[in-house]
């Protein structure tokens, strides 16, 4: 090769770098935004028989929400609700979003009651909304969007949900949930779907798209005096879900009878989100592991940890 043909590559490599370079810098300048400060507005939620509701009214079914649940061992639930902007005209176009700005949701558009929080003007959502728990341990904790229920839960462990999806994470501070709102979690999906069509014609939901979409849920008790012999404290459940989110069907696949009982009675009070294929409901089969601890007599589960 000629040394007139090698420094002309040269130099036409090296623009490209400057090129590249010049778009990443500009990118980064475009997005690059100071800190984002919040001092939320922190209410105290007066709870009765350990219940708190939360009602969404008029958010739309499209809407960038996020909410963290954080769980504490005091006596008082406090419900922070902000309002969340990012940079620029539409969110970036890549994981992570730059936020421009957090304000509290007017305290005129909240209605506080012992044990109930209703927010309105949320059809009017010009951003994301950021809702913030956090209850004493045990608290019944009902989101319900539209008068639809999002979660039903008993609250024992911390939550994060993003847009109706239930995700197992500690939301420590409110800060925390800002965080996870710029980076927000994806929804486990199969193949863009949330369930898999099989060849016997019925859809199939994954454990982790299960996960997401559990509202409610209890473990069984471990049955008393019962001992386990060999791999009876193992448990495993196929479990038919209907277009509404109940237990329609249990069968059993293994696990002595006491203990195919106790998980029986549990996982028919399980409440799930409706799977969707194409934007609409449909059955779905899943599966549920439960393993008996004849120590601790504790019980786990493949869904609900």
């Amino acid at each position: 090769m000629s040394v007139r043909k090698t420094l002309w590559k040269t130099l036409n490599a090296t623009a490209l770098l400057v090129l590249f370079g010049s778009t990443v810098v500009a990118y980064a300048q475009r997005y690059r935004s100071a800190p984002v400060t919040w001092n939320p507005n922190k209410m105290l939620v007066p709870l009765e028989r350990s219940r708190l509701e939360i009602r969404l009214q008029g958010l739309a079914a499209d809407a960038d929400w996020i909410a963290g649940l954080h769980v504490h061992s005091g006596t008082d639930a406090e419900v922070i609700v902000g309002l969340a902007r990012f940079v620029g005209n539409a969110p970036v176009p890549s994981v992570v979003r730059a936020l421009s700005e957090v304000h509290n949701w007017p305290s005129d558009q909240m209605r506080i009651q012992p044990s109930s929080v209703e927010i309105s003007g949320l059809s009017q959502l010009s951003g994301s909304l950021l809702l913030y728990l956090n209850v004493p341990q045990g608290t019944h904790v009902t989101i319900s969007a539209n008068g639809q229920d999002v979660l039903d839960a008993k609250a024992s462990d911390s939550l994060l949900l993003y847009k109706g999806a239930i995700f197992r994470e500690d939301v420590p501070n409110p800060g925390r949930l800002m965080m996870r709102l710029a980076v927000p979690p994806r929804p486990e999906r199969t193949g863009g779907r949330e369930v898999v069509l099989t060849s016997s014609g019925k859809y199939v939901a994954t454990g982790k798209a299960a996960v997401s979409h559990l509202l409610s849920a209890t473990l069984p008790v471990y049955p008393a005096g019962t001992k386990i012999r060999g791999d009876e404290g193992i448990v495993r459940l196929r479990v038919g879900i209907d277009e509404t989110g109940a237990v329609q069907e249990v069968i059993r696949d293994g696990g002595g009878d006491r203990f195919a009982d106790a998980s029986e009675r549990a996982v028919r009070q399980w409440r799930f989100r409706p799977f969707l294929v194409d934007g609409r409901p449909v059955p779905v089969l899943t599966s549920i592991v439960f393993s008996f601890d004849p120590d601790t007599g504790a019980v786990h589960s493949s869904i609900w940890k």
